[in-house]
C-alpha cells in the first residue's frame, strides 16, 4: 500500500514538474461556495433534521497543449436537530481529487479521475427508539458502559463512526458546437466505501438484559434497531455512470449556462437493505460573468433524489429516507486564469 502510495505521490509531481517548467501552460485557480439554510424561502429545501448545508471546493488546474491536470480539495458539512436521541446531528465530509484530462482533437476530451474521501469521526452519548433512551447521557432510561480497553475511545459515549472511501473514473466530453447542445459527457466511477463503528452494544448477549423492559420497550428489540441503523463495516463498491449535457447562452454583458446530469448507480456487496432507487437528475442553471482573467458564476442546483451517487459516504438505513426527497442548493464560484 505504502509503495502505491508512493508511486502516485512521484508520478503527481513529476507531472506538475512538466507543467511548472512550460511557458505555454496556463493556470486556473476556482473556489466554489454552495450552501442552503431551513430558513431560506425557496422552493429547494434541506432533508428533514438537517438545519443548513455547506460545502466549499477549491482547486488548481493547469493545462499545456493536449494535456491537462486538476487537483481539488472539498468539505462538506451538513447539521441539524432531531427531536430523538441523537439530538445534535453533524455530517462532515472531506474528499481530494486529482484528474489528468488528454484533448484527443477538437471535439473530443477524455478525463482520468482518482480520488478519495472521509467522514469526520462521530461521537454519540445516546441513542433512542421509542420511548427507550439507551447511553451515558443524563436522559438514558438504560445505561450502558464498558471498561474494555478497545472502549476506551468512546468515554462516556455509547458509538463512534467513521467511514471513508476511493474512487476511480474515465469521463469522455464531446464538444458539439454546430448543434443546439454545446457538449455532453458520458462518464463511470467506481467508488469503494468502508466504515468503521464501535459500541459496547454488540457485546451484550444476556437473555437477561435483552429480555428486560423498560417504559414498554424491549432492549433487546432497542439494541436491534440501534445495529440495523449503523452504516455496515463490509467494504461495498459503488458503480456510477453518467450522462451530462451543457449549454451556453451568450448575451449582452454576461452567459446564462444549463448543466444538466443524470446519474444511474447499483452497489454491489451491500447488505444492509435493499436500494428503493437507482437514478438521481441533476439540473443546474447559472450566470457567468468575466471580468478580465476572473470568472464569477452564480448557481442554482435542483437533485431529484438528495445526494444519491454523489455523497456516498451518508447513505445508510437511518438516512435512506433522504435520497427519497427532491434537495437543492444555491452556489457562488470564482475562477482564475493565469
Amino acid at each position: 500500500m505504502h509503495s502505491i502510495r508512493k508511486f502516485t505521490l512521484i508520478f503527481c509531481l513529476s507531472l506538475y514538474s512538466i507543467f511548472l517548467t512550460s511557458e505555454d501552460t496556463t493556470y486556473h485557480l476556482t473556489f466554489e461556495k454552495r450552501m442552503l439554510d431551513n430558513s431560506w424561502n425557496l422552493p429547494i429545501d434541506l432533508p428533514r433534521s438537517f438545519k443548513n448545508y455547506n460545502e466549499n471546493k477549491y482547486s488548481i488546474s493547469a493545462q499545456r497543449k493536449n494535456f491537462s491536470i486538476l487537483f481539488s480539495k472539498d468539505k462538506f458539512h451538513g447539521k441539524g436537530d432531531r427531536i430523538l436521541h441523537p439530538k445534535k446531528i453533524s455530517s462532515q465530509i472531506s474528499s481530494r481529487e486529482f484528474i489528468l484530462g488528454y484533448k484527443i482533437d477538437d471535439y473530443i476530451d477524455v478525463n482520468f479521475l482518482a480520488g478519495n474521501s472521509k467522514t469526520s469521526p462521530e461521537f454519540f452519548d445516546c441513542y433512542q427508539t421509542g420511548n427507550l433512551i439507551i447511553g451515558g447521557c443524563d436522559d438514558a432510561d438504560f445505561r450502558i458502559e464498558s471498561n474494555l480497553a478497545k472502549y476506551g475511545i468512546l468515554e462516556n459515549n455509547l458509538l463512534f463512526i467513521q467511514g471513508k472511501a476511493k474512487k476511480m473514473g474515465i469521463n469522455f466530453i464531446f464538444k458539439t458546437p454546430k448543434s443546439f447542445i454545446d457538449q455532453y459527457s458520458v462518464g463511470y466511477s467506481l467508488k469503494k466505501t468502508k466504515f468503521n463503528w464501535l459500541s459496547p452494544i454488540e457485546e451484550i448477549d444476556s437473555p437477561v438484559i435483552l429480555n428486560s423492559i423498560v417504559n414498554g420497550v424491549r432492549v433487546g428489540s432497542a439494541i436491534d434497531k440501534i445495529l440495523l441503523d449503523l452504516p455496515q463495516r463490509n467494504t461495498w463498491k459503488t458503480n456510477i455512470f453518467s450522462l451530462g449535457i451543457y449549454k451556453e447562452f451568450n448575451l449582452s454583458n454576461f452567459k446564462i449556462f444549463l448543466d444538466n446530469k443524470i446519474l444511474l448507480g447499483n452497489r454491489k456487496n451491500f447488505y444492509k437493505f435493499k436500494d428503493s432507487n437507482n437514478s438521481n437528475l441533476m439540473f443546474n442553471i447559472g450566470l457567468s460573468k468575466k471580468i478580465n482573467s476572473v470568472e464569477f458564476q452564480l448557481m442554482g442546483t435542483f437533485y431529484s433524489n438528495f445526494l444519491l451517487w454523489d455523497k456516498e459516504e451518508m447513505y445508510n438505513f437511518r438516512t435512506q429516507d433522504y435520497f427519497n426527497d427532491n434537495f437543492g442548493f444555491i452556489a457562488f464560484n470564482v475562477k482564475y486564469d493565469f
